[in-house]
Order: structure tokens, then C-alpha cells, then sequence
């Protein structure tokens, strides 16, 4: 197959269908080479249904987008393909803000995410329209997943498992604690559900948009679980995590509490404005309210005690020891520093505000002093 040339940064069709596409497939990828081939062809082989697909590569740095080009015209020279594919090579790094692009691109209602490392069923699609279709009050359904290694052998044509399958709907509490079938991987979504909330934006980490995502949805609409694995989860050195900060001190209290508390303050605001819309009821409101402050005080006592050491007669000196400091670089620091002001300013009160800065002052400093003498 012939393919034209690419600019970057614009959306180029490749493949135009004959019928209307009724979901939008969205792969955003970014230095994932050794892992597309699989990926790529599995969505290309959804069948029963006409999708828009738009693969995009986020300025990677191996060849990525060179080769999803390959896989795709590697496709089309062996099978008929009756979906919309749309390709784009970007050629600044956007992190956090590719997939709301593509969100924004796409030219169906309902939207689904398919990650550069991931496999989806052939009737992945198919099962997931069938299920909004069949009941016009949901908003978002997750489905599940099995797991592979990397290093296994895997085909892309992989169906989900026959049988009866059921709908699962989540409660509140699940949606604001976030389950794992409600990630990124595993959505699927109405554009329409959610456009009375602002954009998503690049202050919250990939994890924190999908939270928010689920959240809005249960204000608009239900919120499903499809108990039928759709994906297969690559398992590999390299996978996405829930990096705060990118940078590779993931899974920290520290870390994890400030990224809770930005979600929860994110879903009040949310609240706020269905209440206002009209969407919810002044009573789900109070209730969801509360639900939320609950988990914003244990947050905020855990950011507040995260790291703290004390002197024998238990006066604090510092959140974190000086070998720990030692081995921080000062990217990271800052990092912390600036997102720790945003965020407490926004959640303590005036007085706990300003006793936290100038720990968080005196911390940075102290980590200055210790390198000036290494």
C-alpha cells in the first residue's frame, strides 16, 4: 500500500470506510516499537462493526511511528479492512494531553482506549457498542482483562471468552476510591456524557483522568463494569505506571496522597457544577460531598505526616532524612516544591498553609546545603 506523506502534528486519513464509523478507537503511543505489531493489528481486526481508528505517536524516539506505519501497510496488503484509519506523528511531546487530542479528533460519541502495548478482542468493539446501544443511560463501562509476559508469544486475534456476560454497576464509593477495571486501558465512554465539565488537562497524571473520567460519567449517567476480559494487559519492564512526577520515585505515600487529594478536589468541582446544571439532586449532592471530604482528611493527614522525622523530644526538623535527600535530584525536588504549593494552598487552611510552606522551604533548602557540600 502506498501511504502519503506524513506532517506532523496534523491528523491524515488513510483508509476511508464505506459506512459510517460507530466507534472511535484511540491508540496513543509513545516508544513502544517492540510491542505494536500485536497491538495495532488487533484493532485493525475488530469485525461486526465500522470503527475509526486514530493511531498517534507522541514524538517518540525509536522508530515507533515508522513502525505502526509498517504494521498497518503490512495489514492492509494481506486482509480487507472496512474501518477508518487515521494516523498522526506529533512532533512535540505532550504526555498527559495526547489522549484528550485525541479525544478531541474523534469523530464518534463513543470512545475507546487501546494502549501501544495492549491486545484487544476481535469483538472487543462490537460487544461495547452493543452494550450502550442496549441501554442509553450508561455513561462509561470498563471491562476486564487477563495478562501476559512479554516475552510470550502472542497472537492478536483473541476473542473474549463466550458465554453469558454480565453488567456489574458501580456504587459512589467505588468510583471515587477507583477500581482497577476503571483505567485507561479498559474505558470505554460517551463524549456527549461528560461535555458539560471542563477539558482534562495536563495538571493531572494519566491515573487522575481516568478517576475524574468515571467520576463525571456517574454524575451524568451509570457507570458499568462488562465482566468479559476485552484486554490482554502487557506485562513488561517498561508499561506506563502512576508516575506523579515522572521520575522514577513512583508509589510513595508522599507521592500517592497529593495525587489523591488533586483527584478528590477535582471531583468536588465536578460536583459542584452538576448541582449547578441541575444533573444530580441537592440530596446526591450532600451525600457525594461528604463522601469526598471523608477521603480528602485522611489524605491531607497523610501528605501532612508523609516523611516526618523527630528530634528525642519529638519536634519535627525535616520530612525526610538527609541520605534519602542525598540520593533526590534536583529536578525532582522542584518538582515537588512547586506542585506541593499548588496543592495546599488549595486544601489547608490559611494558618496549616503557611506552617506546610515553610516546611516544605526549609526542606528544599536543607537538600541544597547537603549538595553544595557533597
Amino acid at each position: 500500500m502506498h501511504l502519503p506523506k506524513i506532517d506532523y502534528n496534523h491528523f491524515i486519513e488513510l483508509l476511508s470506510p464505506q459506512t459510517t464509523p460507530e466507534i472511535s478507537i484511540l491508540m496513543p503511543l509513545y516508544n513502544q516499537k517492540e510491542y505494536i505489531e500485536s497491538s495495532i493489528s488487533s484493532v485493525l481486526a475488530q469485525r461486526g462493526i465500522c470503527a475509526e481508528i486514530i493511531i498517534s505517536d507522541d514524538a517518540s524516539k525509536d522508530g515507533t511511528f515508522e513502525e505502526a506505519l509498517r504494521v498497518i501497510s503490512k495489514w492492509l496488503e494481506k486482509h480487507e479492512c472496512g474501518h477508518k484509519i487515521v494516523v498522526r506523528r506529533g512532533k512535540q511531546r505532550l504526555w498527559r494531553d495526547h489522549l484528550p487530542l485525541l479525544v478531541d479528533n474523534a469523530c464518534c460519541d463513543l470512545v475507546c482506549q487501546s494502549h501501544g502495548d495492549d491486545i484487544s478482542a476481535t469483538d472487543r468493539c462490537l460487544k461495547l457498542f452493543c452494550v450502550f446501544k442496549a441501554e442509553p443511560l450508561i455513561s462509561l463501562v470498563g471491562s476486564e482483562s487477563s495478562s501476559f509476559i512479554s516475552s510470550q508469544k502472542q497472537g492478536w486475534g483473541i476473542r473474549a471468552t463466550d458465554g453469558c456476560e454480565n453488567l456489574y454497576q458501580y456504587t459512589y464509593n467505588e468510583i471515587i476510591d477507583g477500581q482497577y477495571c476503571l483505567i485507561g486501558a479498559f474505558l470505554a465512554w460517551r463524549k456527549s456524557a461528560v461535555n458539560y465539565f471542563a477539558r482534562l488537562d495536563s495538571q493531572f497524571s494519566a491515573v487522575a483522568h481516568d478517576r475524574i473520567l468515571a467520576f463525571r460519567s456517574s454524575l451524568t449517567g451509570k457507570v458499568m463494569l462488562l465482566q468479559s476480559p476485552l484486554v490482554k494487559k502487557r506485562k513488561h519492564l517498561f508499561q506506563s505506571r502512576n508516575w506523579l512526577f515522572h521520575e522514577p520515585y513512583k508509589h510513595c505515600s508522599f507521592g500517592s496522597s497529593l495525587e489523591r487529594i488533586s483527584v478528590l478536589w477535582a471531583m468536588k468541582r465536578d460536583l459542584y457544577k452538576a448541582a449547578d446544571l441541575g444533573l444530580i439532586s441537592l440530596e446526591k449532592k450532600n451525600m457525594l460531598e461528604g463522601e469526598i471530604n471523608k477521603r480528602l482528611d485522611v489524605f491531607q493527614q497523610s501528605l501532612i505526616e508523609s516523611y516526618r522525622i523527630y528530634t528525642h523530644d519529638r519536634k519535627h526538623i525535616a520530612w525526610v532524612d538527609d541520605d534519602t535527600i542525598q540520593s533526590m535530584n534536583i529536578n525532582f525536588i522542584d518538582k515537588i516544591k512547586l506542585y506541593v504549593e499548588k496543592i495546599i494552598k488549595m486544601t489547608l487552611t490559611k494558618r496549616q498553609a503557611s506552617v506546610f510552606l515553610n516546611f516544605i522551604r526549609g526542606f528544599t533548602a536543607k537538600w541544597r546545603r547537603i549538595k553544595e557540600h557533597c
